[in-house]
């Protein structure tokens, strides 16, 4: 029984080590393309923190990135996603998402 109580205290998924696993660096979004014309930018997100989705057509430009969604989760871990219509085949459009804390 003690044994168990031990992993149970080492493993616990709700423990503040899983959070700062996330905290060294910005979450990693993955994009894709989705039939209806759009695309979709999927991220991992933890409780206790807003993320924003931003995007530019030009990373030299001085001028702020658009915001396209801001999102929360009050799960411990969830994957949140947030899409964007493409209104144009020929523009490069660049995405970041960042994090705050609520």
């Amino acid at each position: 029984m003690a044994c168990i109580d031990i992993i149970c205290f080492l493993l616990d998924v709700n423990d503040a080590p899983n959070e700062l696993a996330y905290l060294d660096k910005e979450p990693q979004a993955s994009i894709s393309v989705t039939p209806a014309s759009s695309v979709a930018i999927s991220y991992p997100a933890i409780s206790g923190y807003d993320y924003q989705i931003e995007a530019t057509d030009n990373l030299q430009s001085t001028e702020p990135w658009g915001v396209i969604d801001r999102q929360s989760t009050t799960r411990y871990w969830q994957t949140l996603t947030a899409t964007e219509a493409i209104t144009s085949s020929d523009t490069e459009c660049f995405y970041r998402v960042r994090a705050f804390v609520d």
